[in-house]
Formats: C-alpha cells, structure tokens, sequence
C-alpha cells in the first residue's frame, strides 16, 4: 500500500511528464487500433477488397509500430530521466535501489493502463469517421466497414501499447535507480551516461552492429538475385524497396546518439563567434542529449519513413512507365498509409517539449535574472528551432540517400539492370516542417509564459 501510494504521488507531483507520455502512448494505441481494424475488416471481406484491405492495413500497422515504437521508447526514457533528482532525494532519505526500481516501473505502469484505456475509448469513437474516410480514398467499398470495431482490435491496440509502455520502462528504470544518488540531486533530471555499465555498452554497440551487418547483407542479398522479365515479377519484387527503408529507419535509430552528439558537435564549431543566441542554443542541444535525441529523431524517423515511400512510388512508376501501366498516389489513401507515423511523430516530439516545460523554464528564467532579456530568450528560441529543424532533415534524408543509394546499386547488379536513379521528393522535408511546427507552438507558449512571470519567483522556487 505505501508503494502504491508514493507511485500515484509521484505520477501526481510530476504530472506535466507524464501526462506527456500518456498522450504519446494513447495516440499510438489510437493508430494501432485503427490500423488492425482495418487488417480485420480484409479478413472479414473476399477478393480484391480482401487484398487491397489486408495490404493497406498492414503497411500502415507497419509504419505505426516502427514509428511509434521508437518515438515511444524515447518519451518514455526522457520521462524517466526527469525523475532523477526525486529518485536521488528518495535514496538520500533511505530508500533502497530495488524498492526506487519498483516505485519507477509502477508509475509507468501507471500510465501505460491510463494511456490503454483513453486509446481505446477514442479509437472506438475514431473508427467510423476513421471508415468513412477508407471508403472515399478509392479503396474497394465494403460493408463491414459500417459496422462497429470489433472488441479485439481493441484489445490488442490498447493491451500492446501498455505493454510497449512497460517493456521500454525497464532498462531506464534499472538504471536511474542505479545511479550516482549524488550526481542525481545536483542534475537538473537528464539520463547520466554513467548509469551504462560496461557490459550494456558492448552489448548495445554489438546489437548495433549486427542490425547494421544484417541489413547490408540483405542489400548484397538483393544485388545477387536473378534478372526478372515479367512485370509482374518486378511489381512484387520491388515491394523489397519500401522494406528495406524501414530497415534503415532502425539503423538509423541505433546509431542515434552517435549520430546526433556528432552532429551537435559539428554544429557547435565556432558557436561563439555567431553571437549569444546561437551560442547558448547550441550550448542548450548539446548538454541535454537525451532531450535533443528525443525531440528530433520522431520527426525525422517519420519525414524518412514516407520519403522512402514516396521513393518507392516513383521508382515502380519508372519501372513500369514502359509497360502501359501506371501506378498512382491518391492522397486519402496516403493519409491512410502515412497519416499515422506522421501524427505519433508530431506528438511524440511535441510530448518531449512539453515533458521539460519546468526545467525550460527555469532555464529563461535564470537567464533573464542573470541579466538577459525578454528578446534574447526569445533569440534563443529561436536558433533552437534551427537546429531541431536541420538536425530533423538530415536524419529523414540519411534515410532516404542510403536506402535508395544502397538499393539502386543491388538493383542494378542484379535483378533490375534498368532501373532508373530516383532523387529523394519534397514529401520527407515536409512532413519535417510539419511537425516542427508543433514543437514551435510549444517552444513560443512555453517562453511567452515564462517571460510574463516574476523570474525571481520561479527560480525561488524550484526544489
């Protein structure tokens, strides 16, 4: 009863990070449901209807779950990571490693039952606008689609998310109770790389490693096969393009703090000599990782995952161009196809943002009373945005350059000698831009609430 009652207590103090990750997992259950109900209405129905349904419905669930899993595993680490300075005042004051461990899954466990329970009630709410708009995108029309979601799409939506939420809330859970009780208490509430032992180190960087090996050897795989004459053989064959790119996307997830510390580092070359505002946003993305990793590699995940596909449809439709037959793109049966990735993207990094309102706050706050003013918070802001905005493009482009460069080659030594080169569209910078701009909502409301309080008081304040 009394680790019962200090979890719903932390839940309850600390509720502007976790109602960010409610919101997140919620959202993905949402998705998740949707996108199963729609696989089981192909499986209720026959024929082309059958085919097309199922096929939708997969390759959305696909996105969903690739997109959503990763963006929900860095929410809820952030999350996680901001309670390090409670954690540390807890151990200060007795409590043991293994009873902090438990306190900390309980309140993810918490939230991942709150977030199962609103994503299902709004996916049962979500179904028949959701079904409506698969009957105008073009699809094979059906009648199952005007019947209710069936009580097992629910279930697994709701139950795989909480369960995702729980799973992804172990190792962070672990290894904040784990950690430096000192080091914790001075933080500011970010993750420590020394809560990484040796071992996980080498077993993440070996994990890395044969994901990458894998995959590699997949596009040698695919530059060894037979050359294939029928169309239809190339159609299908071709499918291998849009799977290969998901591949990447998990590479590109892998390599992230690698990637972006270096990308960080790059950026800060001569940050002091491009004025303050530069300076301290640079400063500001490099000192909290965890939190840039977080609020760039949603959005960037999900603006590579539809620039792979889009790719993917321009490659088949030059393919095929020969051959009188055409391949098109109707934006309904886009929205189905990428509607979901792109919104749990959006949400997740909106969610990080709002997660470290507090600590963003105390941030300008400090700065404003240390003598900086209202404008060079606002400057500050600024230049951030910057850098989430480009650090965003180049992790969807790095998706989009290696999965084409790599597939072009294979298909050229092998099956498709003819295949043409494909230049990455507009379509990844835009989904880019478009969740940026949700960040940048949250960034101005949070620096305009900021810099209409008593500065003194805020800082006074934090505990």
């Amino acid at each position: 009863m009394f680790l019962l009652k200090l979890v719903v207590r932390s839940v309850a103090i600390d509720v502007a990070s976790w109602l960010a990750l409610i919101v997140t997992s919620a959202i993905l259950a949402v998705t998740v449901t949707l996108d199963i109900g729609l696989v089981v209405v192909g499986a209720r129905t026959s024929g082309e209807a059958q085919q097309a349904f199922v096929a939708f419905g997969c390759v959305a669930l696909g996105f969903c779950v690739l997109v959503g899993l990763l963006s929900l595993m860095m929410v809820i680490r952030v999350c996680l990571g901001l309670q390090r300075r409670s954690v540390g005042l807890w151990q200060l004051a007795g409590v043991l490693p293994r009873t902090v461990f438990v306190v900390l899954l309980g309140e993810v466990l918490l939230v991942g039952l709150l977030s199962s329970l609103l994503g299902a009630l709004v996916a049962g709410l979500a179904w028949f606008p959701f079904a409506r708009l698969i009957s105008s995108s073009g699809l094979p029309s059906n009648d199952v689609l005007a019947q209710p979601l069936i009580p097992l799409a629910l279930w697994i939506g709701a139950g795989s998310t909480g369960v995702i939420c729980v799973l992804g809330g172990l190792l962070p859970a672990r290894r904040i109770a784990r950690g430096d009780v000192l080091e914790a208490v001075r933080g500011d509430g970010q993750t420590s790389r020394s809560g990484f032992s040796l071992r996980k180190r080498i077993l993440r960087a070996v994990l890395s490693v044969a994901i990458i090996a894998g995959t590699a050897a997949l596009y040698i795989a695919i530059g060894h096969a037979q050359p294939l004459i029928s169309k239809r053989a190339v159609g299908d064959f071709m499918t291998v393009y849009a799977g290969m790119g998901m591949l990447v996307c998990l590479v590109v997830a892998c390599c992230a703090t690698p990637l972006i510390r270096g990308l960080l580092a790059l950026i800060g070359l001569g940050s002091d000599r491009l004025g303050t505002p530069w300076f301290l946003a640079v400063r500001e993305a490099s000192s909290h990782p965890d939190l840039t990793r977080g609020l760039i590699m949603p959005i960037g995940l999900a603006g590579g995952a539809v620039g792979v596909m889009m790719a993917w449809i321009d490659k088949l439709s030059s393919v095929l161009s020969g051959s009188g037959e055409t391949v098109s793109a109707p934006p309904k049966q886009m929205a189905v196809l990428f509607g979901g990735a792109v919104i749990i993207g959006c949400v997740a990094a909106s969610s990080v943002v709002f997660a470290t309102m507090r600590s963003r706050g105390r941030d300008a706050a400090v700065l404003i009373a240390g003598g900086g003013t209202s404008g060079l918070v606002w400057m500050k802001v600024t230049c951030e945005t910057v850098i989430y905005l480009a650090l965003s493009l180049v992790v969807a482009y790095a998706i989009v350059w290696i999965n084409e460069l790599a597939i072009d080659h294979a298909f050229t030594s092998g099956p498709l000698p003819s295949a043409p080169f494909t230049l990455p569209g507009w379509q990844a910078a835009g989904i880019v831009v478009f969740g940026m701009l949700f960040v940048v909502v949250m960034l101005a409301a949070i620096t305009a609430g900021i810099t209409h309080r008593q500065v003194i008081d805020v800082v006074l304040n934090e505990r």
